[in-house]
């Protein structure tokens, strides 16, 4: 799934003030009518992180000039804003990657012990901040593997077919996705339907507005668990939104949202 990612990095220290106390970063993602974005986000003792963020080849620059060009771009302006109030502590970097799954549990041959996990089996857009989600979650499914069954022979092949279900969940994800930007090379997946497409974009919408779909939808995110998800009062939230042509209330980009619920 080639959605020509790029990703760029500067680790920064920010005012006291910048931020809210409830608040702890911004994201402004990419979309398929604006294929750059920006973040901040806190990272340790005090550090944040501020990135730019692109899709389709949309890559942020390394050089100060340019960078900052693309965080003006984003969606919202809030990250650029900050950057102008931030001491940057390190040179930017820049990452670049798609989104890959490797099918381990096809594999006919295989060295005795040999496992592959983490980015090693499903490389995919660092933009959704999942990977060490995943990781963790593939953890612990070789974790019921081994309860299940600890012998030695074959806990290879049974520990790679355990992680297929974190896997194909993630791969999901990206495809409906990042498969929604125009030009998006797609090899061995297909394009989401028009209506797959609508329902995740109505989930995000409702996401923003009632707190019982937003940590479902970040359950799913992030623990890769989709049971709160399908619930029937979240289904009735859905159904309700959409019938009533509800529209979204926090859609200012130049202000933060505040709590939901």
């Amino acid at each position: 799934m080639r959605s020509h990612i790029g990703y760029a990095t500067v680790e920064v220290r920010l005012p006291d003030d910048v931020f809210d106390d409830d608040v702890a970063g911004v994201l402004a993602h990419p979309d398929p009518g604006n294929c750059r974005g920006a973040a901040v986000v806190p990272a340790d003792k005090g550090i944040y992180l501020i990135a730019g963020l692109g899709m389709m080849n949309q890559d942020p620059p390394r050089g100060i000039d340019g960078f900052m060009a693309h965080l003006d771009a984003a969606p919202s302006p809030i990250v650029g804003e900050i950057a102008r109030k931030a001491e940057f502590l390190t040179d930017i970097a820049t990452r670049v990657r798609g989104s890959r799954p490797r099918v381990g549990e096809n594999l006919t041959q295989r060295p005795d012990g040999y496992l592959l996990t983490g980015d090693a089996v499903m490389a995919f857009n660092q933009l959704y901040g999942q990977g060490m989600s995943v990781a963790a979650c593939e953890a612990v499914a070789l974790c019921r593997s081994l309860s299940e069954d600890s012998s030695t022979a074959g806990l290879a092949h049974r520990g790679q077919t355990a992680m297929k279900d974190v896997i194909d969940v993630v791969i999901a994800m990206a495809v409906s996705t990042d498969g929604a930007y125009e030009g998006a090379e797609r090899i061995g997946v297909q394009r989401p339907s028009a209506d797959d497409m609508e329902a995740g974009a109505l989930l995000s919408r409702v996401a923003t507005d009632d707190p019982e779909v937003a940590l479902a939808f970040k359950r799913y995110a992030r623990y890769l668990d989709r049971v709160a998800l399908q619930s029937p009062s979240i289904a009735d939230k859905l159904a309700a939104w959409k019938v009533g042509n509800r529209e979204v209330l926090h859609d200012n980009p130049l202000v933060i949202p505040g709590n939901i619920g």
